[in-house]
């Protein structure tokens, strides 16, 4: 993928995917690089979503963090139950919290959702100093 103007950024993106079907793994492996004349800023997001029938309330999510900071002044009322999936609610409003994540002695970090019911679960793991911030 490229982002590129006339005379400005040109930066581009390329994805690798390996699988590993022993062990049950897929690696994503991005890299970006500026083919501009100039240094860019740029900022990198990266974003996975967990839907139904995977995600549901008979799931269980762990996260590898030291502190959770609600983001919205609403999710400081449910601040202690970050880590449970609810039941759909029409009603219900989006809680987000901020994450300073633990790291292992390799600077890696992460979090895994385990859906009990259908026995089977996803484990991401990235290196702290590449996302440092996880909401």
């Amino acid at each position: 993928m490229r982002e590129a103007t006339l005379f400005g950024e040109n930066l581009l993106l390329n994805r690798r995917y390996k699988f590993n079907y022993k062990n049950d793994e897929i690696l994503i492996t991005d890299t970006i690089r500026n083919n501009s004349s100039t240094c860019i800023k740029f900022m990198y997001l990266l974003h996975l979503s967990l839907w139904y029938p995977f995600l549901t309330d008979k799931c269980e999510i762990s996260i590898r963090s030291k502190k959770v900071v609600p983001r919205y002044k609403h999710a400081m009322d449910n601040v202690d139950n970050y880590d449970i999936v609810p039941l759909p609610n029409k009603d219900f409003m989006e809680c987000c919290y901020i994450h300073e994540m633990e790291t292992d002695e390799k600077g890696m970090t992460g979090y895994c959702i385990y859906n009990n019911e259908l026995d089977i679960g996803v484990e991401v793991e990235y290196k702290l100093e590449d996302f440092p911030y996880f909401c």
